[in-house]
Order: C-alpha cells, then sequence, then structure tokens
C-alpha cells in the first residue's frame, strides 16, 4: 500500500493489507488532543468501523467529527463513500471514537481517508474545521478470485443508472446480472465466495433504489439484459437504418431550410434564432430539430414507448433516481453496443430535454418541485440552450422532414420485432429503446460527419411546449 502521512499521525503498513494508524500523544500546547491507535485488520469490500481513544487535553467542552471517505480509482461513475459521526468531549474526557469505512465492490484499488477535525457544532462541515487527523492510504482490491473473471465484462448498464449509488460499483451490477439470470442469494454466495449476508445486502440496496423486486426469498431486477439476441442481425438492420434516414433528412433539409425562409418572409416564424419566447426560433437549430424533434419525438412516439404513453422513460421520476422501470436494460454482450443520446419528455410542464453525449446532471437533494427536471441541474459549462416551441405553429414545416422517415422508422421496428421475437424474445419497451437509442446517435453522427448538421454534441437543448 502507498500511505501519505501528516503531522503527528499516519499510516503504518505492517501487513498485507493490515492498516494501523498510529499516534503518538502531543502536548495540549500544541494540539490540545491526544489520540490512540487506530487499526483495523484489513481493506475489505464493504463497511468496517475502526475506533481509537482520543482525549480531550483542553479545559472546555470540544465537538469532534470522525469521516470516513471512500473513492474508487479507476471508476469515476462510482459514486465516492462518505459517512461522518459527531461527538461532544468534556474537559479531560477520552472517547472512544469511531470511523466507518465503507470499501465500494470494485475490483479496481480504493482510496481511503480518515480524518478527526475539530468543529464549533457537530453539523459544521468539516472544512470549516480544525484537522486533527488527517491520512490517506490506497487499498487493493479484494475481490473473490471466483468473480474476477468478470473484471473485464461488467453489465454496462442504460441512461444515468450506472451513477446511481445503487449501481455505481461492480459487485451490484454483477449481482444484478446473475439475479437476472435466475440465481438466488444462496447459489451466487456459494458459488462466487461471497457471504450470504454480503449478497443479501446489496439485494436490498437494489431492491431499495428500484432496480430490483422482492419475490419470495428471490431478487428479481427491473432491468432487462441485452443478450442471447440475434446481433449480428440487429447490427445489420440498425446500419441500413442508418443510412437511410442519413440520406432521407439530409435529402429534405434543403427544402425545410427553403420552406422556413419563406415563412420568416410571410412573418409566420421569427427570424431570430435567439428569440427563444416567440415559439419558432427552434426551428433556426437544425441539430435539435432533427435529434430531438423529429427522430425523437415524431418518429419514436408510439413505437419505442408503449402506445398513449409519454416519451418519458422515468415515469414520475427522473434521471437522477437511476431506475428506468420497463425502459431499463444492461449489456451483457460484447457485440451489444449503446447510443449515447439523451432524450426526456415531461407530460405537466410539457418540456423536452435533449442532448448527445451529455455529461452527468448535478442532482439536487431538495429540487423545487416533484416534476421530474426540477430534480437537477445542468453542469457548468452545460448550460441549456432553452426555447418556448409552439408545435402548432411549426408542426407542417417539421412534417418536411419527418414524412420521408416515417416508412423507413415502420421497416425498422418491423423487422428487429420479427428477428427478436424469432429468437424466442420479447420485443419489450427497453430493448425497442435500446435499439432506437443506437439509430438516433448513429444518425446524428454520420450527418455531422457528412456535414449535413453542425456538431452542437456537448450541449443541452430544452423546448418547452407553448
Amino acid at each position: 500500500m502507498l500511505f501519505s502521512r501528516y503531522r503527528v499521525y499516519g499510516f503504518l503498513a505492517t501487513a498485507p493489507l493490515l492498516v494501523t494508524l498510529c499516534a503518538r500523544p502531543v502536548d495540549a500546547d500544541s494540539s490540545g488532543w491526544r489520540v490512540g491507535t487506530l487499526s483495523f485488520t484489513e481493506v475489505k469490500w464493504g463497511k468496517q468501523t475502526v475506533v481509537a481513544p482520543v482525549t480531550n487535553l483542553s479545559d472546555e467542552y470540544k465537538f469532534v467529527v470522525a469521516q470516513g471517505t471512500v473513492t474508487s480509482l479507476e471508476r469515476p461513475d462510482c459514486t465516492p463513500r462518505i459517512s461522518r459521526r459527531s461527538y461532544i468531549l468534556e474537559p479531560g474526557q477520552t472517547q472512544e471514537v469511531a470511523v466507518e469505512i465503507n470499501v465500494p465492490e470494485n475490483f479496481t484499488a480504493s482510496h481511503v481517508a480518515v480524518g478527526l477535525y475539530e468543529v464549533i457544532d457537530t453539523l459544521d462541515d468539516v472544512r470549516w474545521g480544525v484537522e486533527i487527523l488527517n491520512n490517506a492510504a490506497t487499498a487493493p482490491s479484494k475481490a473473490p478470485p471466483a468473480l474476477l473473471a468478470y473484471s473485464d465484462s461488467l453489465p454496462r448498464f442504460s441512461g444515468f443508472s450506472a451513477r446511481n449509488a445503487a449501481l455505481s460499483a461492480d459487485l451490484p451490477k454483477l449481482l444484478t446480472m446473475f439475479f437476472a439470470r435466475g440465481m438466488t442469494s444462496e447459489s451466487i454466495a456459494n458459488k462466487y465466495g461471497l457471504t450470504l449476508r454480503e449478497v443479501i445486502d446489496i439485494g436490498w440496496t437494489l431492491h431499495t433504489g428500484g432496480f430490483a423486486e422482492k419475490r419470495g426469498a428471490v431478487f428479481a431486477p427491473t432491468v432487462t439484459l441485452i443478450e442471447g439476441l440475434p446481433f449480428d442481425s440487429l447490427n445489420s438492420l440498425v446500419t441500413r437504418t442508418v443510412r437511410a434516414l442519413a440520406d432521407s433528412v439530409a435529402a429534405a433539409l434543403p427544402r425545410f431550410t427553403a420552406e422556413r425562409q419563406k415563412w420568416i418572409a410571410a412573418k409566420r416564424v421569427t427570424a431570430d434564432e435567439n428569440d427563444i419566447m416567440e415559439g419558432t426560433a427552434l426551428l433556426a437549430h437544425a441539430f435539435p430539430v432533427v435529434g430531438g424533434v423529429v427522430l425523437w419525438e415524431e418518429l419514436a412516439q408510439n413505437y419505442v414507448n408503449d402506445s398513449g404513453e409519454t416519451l418519458n422513460f422515468w415515469g414520475q421520476r427522473s434521471p437522477c433516481d437511476g431506475p428506468m422501470g420497463k425502459y431499463g436494460y444492461a449489456l451483457t454482450d460484447v457485440r451489444a453496443t449503446d447510443g449515447k443520446s439523451f432524450f426526456l419528455y415531461e407530460s405537466p410542464t410539457r418540456r423536452s430535454v435533449f442532448g448527445i453525449e451529455v455529461p452527468a446532471l448535478m442532482c439536487l437533494k431538495a429540487p423545487i418541485s416533484h416534476n421530474p427536471t426540477d430534480r437537477f441541474q445542468f453542469p457548468s459549462g452545460f448550460t441549456p440552450s432553452v426555447f418556448y416551441h409552439s408545435h402548432e405553429r411549426t408542426d407542417s414545416l417539421i412534417q418536411i422532414l419527418v414524412a420521408p422517415c416515417g416508412d423507413i422508422r415502420d421497416i425498422f421496428f418491423s423487422q428487429a420485432r420479427e428477428s427478436i421475437v424469432g429468437s424466442n424474445k420479447e420485443f419489450s419497451p427497453s430493448i425497442r429503446l435500446w435499439l432506437w437509442n443506437r439509430v438516433v446517435t448513429e444518425t446524428l453522427s454520420q450527418l455531422i460527419a457528412r456535414g449535413t448538421l453542425t456538431n452542437e454534441a456537448n450541449k443541452y437543448f430544452v423546448w418547452i411546449g407553448m
């Protein structure tokens, strides 16, 4: 292990995976604290608690926060695990202070940090406190040998699900796959060298997070595994469909542009592409018109989703909540590639959100309303372009782009259904979403490569129905 040492306290590696934090007494004039030996036997997956005696050498009451922070190396989507516990120490009192370490169940190493902080109030942020102890160590993975074969073939989850805390570590992803294949908690524990408690705890975490249902003694994931499908024929179908859609859009865009100019001259739509309140300025931005309005709102409606439902794949949830219900999927076959398009339609506010290769959203702990789009903010540097959009005023112009693509869409879904049902699989909403997201992503990529569309990737577009 690699360790860093600060001031008077430090980690000492005394055996493989053995971590000991040692503190020597400090006189009251220099720190006001004495911290005894803090040790635990190994850095293993999951929760472990370490305890050390801490003495308040001053003649005043003191507030102490013990904080453990574990981050996963090489797993940027893995949520950091932070725990804190507060204590009040009387003058001269010695208190057993516990620091909880929760190591993500990953195949990569973790960065473990332990800190003790003197604060004014136990609710204070430790950044404003006085550091008593601050040490860090790099802990190698403690994965059971029987699981190592999966270290390079983890399931890949749809949308923002993989960024959800319940699924952000490697083992929950694997257990979701094992559960979906019908394995019980006992069979998983016995086959892969895990304790039954470990498996059940993660099962309950998945259940609480909305990624699994509890059916008797079995955890049943809510996601569909994309496996056992005729990938070669599906990949060929996607390629043909993308080429046909790109050709049709490229052929229709000049007519769309010319007709829009006529509408501008007739004062039916605005010429100002930044007049976001007018209701037709979105038409000046071909990228969201083609990607969001045409490919998602118009062509996907009642094909990806079930008839009568909106195109919000999170229901009344938001991407921050993670689970996508019947639209959730996980890819387990290397031949199955995923799309990078993002679309959300929120029926109460008539708000649509579209982007391609978008970064993580910033989830709000205290959202301003229960609407899905009010539960997140856009990251710094990715301020969305927002428009009010009148579908009624713009629909006949949009149909110039939609009409040539309708038959292509129909043929795609018909042939995809035939191929998948012929493989004894259900043509489920999750599979339809996975396939269409690929079509949207690859169609936009091809149009950008041809120069038909300007690359406006790494931007969000939001339009609100009028």
